[in-house]
């Protein structure tokens, strides 16, 4: 072999061993780097667990966790106290009058103290196992008056398990409770509020305000809305009655006391029935709209509101006959003390009337009215019956307008709407807003709308008049 080709075959082999220790190399650099990503990779994932077994390890025993308390049973709903039981809209809330109930409700109703009655004398306590009805109502009240079917339905439905008791305001108008009764075929109980102690007791500022009472004997609605005590009573009904307990008087002793017997038809009494007035649904009065009654029958009527009754006679006494010029006392509406009341003002000038705004004529002044019958008409921009009155009052005026001059004196509470009502309902004859209560206390009017007439000399002949008797009362001043 030559030189050159052992040479050449000298560098192949080197080329070859230094190709060899390259990839050896390299080899061993993959493996160093493969290592030692494992052994970070490894570090990364078991140093933090070595570290909680660690502080497991080291720290305190926990102690137990207590169990979860129970949860509190709700509160036993009742009426309108949550509001849950009964939909709010099956009630009338007027001035706040819910709040007050409240405390009224899911006990024994406070007792019922009335006089006079028509029909078996009962009271709650004497019906447990049956719902009862207690209707606090008047006769000069619309909404009562249009509620006494639905009530008496419910008597004639129910007889074995429902019990109605009316009472009647002690106010005013029990003169004609009988005669009501008698015409309305009314069949269960009613009597009469004795000097209002019932309504005080009950917390009743509006009629009428019924309750409903379950068959355990505890109130559970107060102030329902009248076409919606059927639901409250069934609903009622549905519940199991109580274990009966041994009686120990039989007076008192559901089993032996049955339902009132129907209202027996009085020997004698008037026939006289509640005037009839134009129905609709009066607008219901502002939180501070004064609590007097609206006075006709209403459609869809809130309740009526009346102001503080006026002193009552004495019921074992005979009322002395009012000295009252004889037309006034024809024409006055109310029982023998609201007559009494209004003597001083009959037959006298009438007190002054001054108003900041008018609207469809100057300024007015009574006593320059002389020579004309004057009919003022006590009324209220919120006031429902006062707002159907209108369009009659523009046939008044427009019938007398050379003889008669008709004001309509506008409450105090919502005349700032008097402007818009003149205007929206076309009011035709005089009007003024008054600024406070001062002549309203100086007429005594204690309902709206209440109606009062002068003279042609001037004098204030009749106080109060009934509403329905209006035209018949001007006729007879005209021709005076």
């Amino acid at each position: 072999m030559s030189r050159t080709k052992r040479d050449a075959a000298r560098d192949d082999r080197f080329a070859e061993m230094t190709t060899l220790v390259a990839e050896a190399r390299r080899m061993r650099q993959s493996s160093f780097a493969v290592s030692l990503s494992l052994r970070t990779i490894t570090s990364v994932i078991l140093t933090p667990l070595f570290l909680m077994t660690l502080v497991a390890a080291t720290a305190p025993p926990a102690k137990p966790a207590k169990p979860a308390k129970p949860a509190r049973p709700a509160a036993p709903t009742s009426g309108v106290r949550t509001g849950s039981e009964f939909p709010a809209e099956w009630f009338w809330d007027i001035g706040g009058a819910l709040s007050r109930f409240a405390p009224l409700l899911g006990k024994a109703p406070p007792p019922l103290t009335v006089k006079d009655w028509i029909g078996t004398p009962t009271k709650p306590a004497d019906h447990v196992g049956k719902v009862v009805v207690v209707d606090f109502w008047a006769t000069w009240c619309g909404p009562c008056m249009k509620a006494l079917p639905e009530m008496n339905a419910l008597a004639k439905e129910h007889p074995n398990d429902v019990v109605v008791i009316g009472v009647h305001d002690a106010a005013r108008g029990s003169d004609k409770m009988a005669s009501v009764a008698k015409s309305k075929d009314i069949v269960y109980a009613m009597a009469i509020d004795d000097g209002g102690k019932s309504a005080s007791a009950w917390k009743v500022s509006y009629w009428p305000t019924i309750g409903v009472i379950d068959r355990a004997g505890n109130l559970r609605a107060l102030g329902v809305i009248p076409e919606h005590v059927k639901a409250v009573v069934e609903k009622l009904l549905k519940e199991a009655a109580p274990a009966p307990k041994p009686a120990t008087n039989p007076a008192t002793n559901p089993a032996t006391n049955p339902v009132p017997s129907p209202v027996p038809s009085p020997a004698t009494g008037s026939s006289d029935k509640p005037s009839s007035t134009p129905s609709g649904k009066p607008a219901v009065p502002p939180a501070d709209a004064p609590k007097t009654p609206a006075k006709s029958a209403l459609a869809s009527p809130p309740p009526s509101v009346p102001t503080a009754p006026p002193p009552q006679a004495n019921p074992t006494k005979p009322a002395a006959p009012p000295a009252i010029a004889p037309a006034s006392k024809t024409f006055t509406e109310g029982d023998p003390a609201r007559v009494k009341a209004l003597e001083p003002l009959v037959g006298k000038a009438p007190p002054a009337i001054e108003s900041p705004e008018w609207a469809n004529t100057m300024a007015l002044k009574l006593d320059e009215l002389k020579g004309k019958v004057v009919l003022l008409d006590f009324w209220a921009t919120w006031c429902g019956p006062c707002i159907q009155s209108i369009p009659h009052n523009n046939e008044l005026f427009e019938k007398y307008k050379d003889k008669v001059v008709v004001i309509g004196v506008c409450h105090p509470r919502g005349g700032d709407q008097m402007s818009k009502v003149v205007t929206d309902k076309g009011i035709k004859y005089p009007v003024c807003r008054l600024t406070d209560d001062s002549v309203l206390k100086a007429y005594m009017v204690d309902s709206f709308p209440d109606y009062y007439l002068i003279d042609k000399k001037g004098d204030l002949r009749i106080v109060d008049c009934a509403n329905g008797r209006v035209d018949e009362a001007i006729e007879m001043l005209v021709k005076e």
